[in-house]
């Protein structure tokens, strides 16, 4: 609706002369294809086949509403003609602005690759892995302060048969470790449940690396995937000659040039993971706290990322301290101190330690 009603804020010129780049696109009318950033530092010839979508005009209305966003002033007093939740819509905005706007470029080079990986899907999924493949619970402690931290723990045996009523059904609870081949002709690894328990499982899928650079990759995909895969779902990448070594991701972009074929772009959010248990510190009395799955991201000084927290969707509220519970050690609490990024499924964090 909105791309209704700003279409005559954007244009397309004849002009090829285009002094800043910024919301700026080249549009090939011989191909089927979409517009792309226009290459800044160059210049391009006039051709008759070519022209340049303007989109300032939707960059600067885009800012203005969310500069009122930011503010404190509602959705509803942008008079956007259609009725949008609060964070829904300044996540919208920030993503078009990002869109439209200054299109970042890649910084380094990708190298072609041939090999492969195992992919998961999901915060929990990931969670599972990198914790030796042991379903997730806590147990609850009080500590001197009043808090209830917690710490997680891996149930096997009877300990699992005693705690069993307390998990919640969708983890899985396995006795050992799953075996895992590393024959390379192995498309899909699927970890079933006892037919007892219908519960969810988790799996893996094998993908074909492409290409593979500092910050990304992509990954191609012939045949069925058994594990559905969104735009801005969290991914864990494992290669197969390195089993247990985990990589963080997110899917950024599908492409599915044929019906049999899956195409996959990724950011690498970092070379390393460490599983926790996180929930809020502080939530209204007729809510029930529950620690769920966190993942907890080192800094990479190389790149300059501080240290930072993945957590599912819903988990984060301004201003509200969250409790982490890593491996035995005692909960501790932290204070998110900047959203990087909010997606369908998940939300990362920037987080200081509370009291620093």
């Amino acid at each position: 609706q909105l791309l209704v009603d700003w279409s005559p804020k954007a244009r397309l010129d004849l002009d090829l002369e285009v002094k800043n780049a910024a919301g700026h696109f080249v549009v090939d009318l011989k191909k089927d294809a979409p517009p792309t950033p226009f290459p800044r530092g160059s210049l391009l010839s006039r051709q008759d086949d070519i022209r340049i979508l303007n989109a300032i005009e939707l960059v600067r209305t885009v800012h203005g509403h969310l500069n009122r966003l930011k503010k404190g002033e509602s959705p509803q007093d942008l008079e956007l003609g259609l009725e949008i939740l609060g964070e829904n819509c300044s996540e919208m905005f920030r993503r078009l602005v990002r869109s439209w706007g200054l299109v970042a470029r890649r910084r380094h080079t990708r190298l072609r690759r041939n090999n492969h990986v195992f992919v998961c899907v999901g915060t929990d999924s990931l969670h599972f892995f990198i914790s030796g493949q042991k379903p997730f619970a806590t147990t609850k402690e009080q500590d001197s302060a009043g808090t209830e931290p917690t710490r997680t723990q891996a149930l096997s045996g009877a300990d699992s048969a005693e705690h069993e009523a307390k998990m919640d059904e969708t983890y899985v609870d396995l006795d050992e470790p799953i075996e895992r081949s590393k024959d390379p002709d192995t498309s899909a690894i699927k970890f079933d449940v006892p037919a007892s328990r219908p519960m969810d499982f988790y799996r893996v899928d094998r993908w074909h690396v492409r290409d593979l650079g500092p910050q990304g990759m992509s990954l191609v995909r012939q045949g069925e995937v058994g594990t559905n895969v969104r735009v801005g779902d969290l991914l864990g990448i494992e290669r197969i000659d390195d089993i247990g070594q985990w990589n963080v991701g997110v899917a950024r972009w599908l492409k599915c040039p044929d019906p049999s074929v899956l195409e996959i772009g990724v950011e690498l959010l970092g070379p390393e993971v460490k599983p926790v248990a996180v929930k809020r510190a502080r939530i209204p009395p007729e809510h029930h706290s529950q620690y769920t799955q966190g993942l907890l991201l080192p800094p990479v000084d190389a790149l300059r990322r501080p240290a930072s927290i993945v957590v599912p969707r819903g988990v984060y509220r301004p201003e509200v301290d969250l409790y982490i519970a890593e491996g035995d050690m005692p909960a501790r609490c932290i204070r998110p101190v900047k959203m990087i990024e909010r997606t369908g499924s998940f939300e990362h964090l920037v987080f200081v330690e509370r009291g620093a």
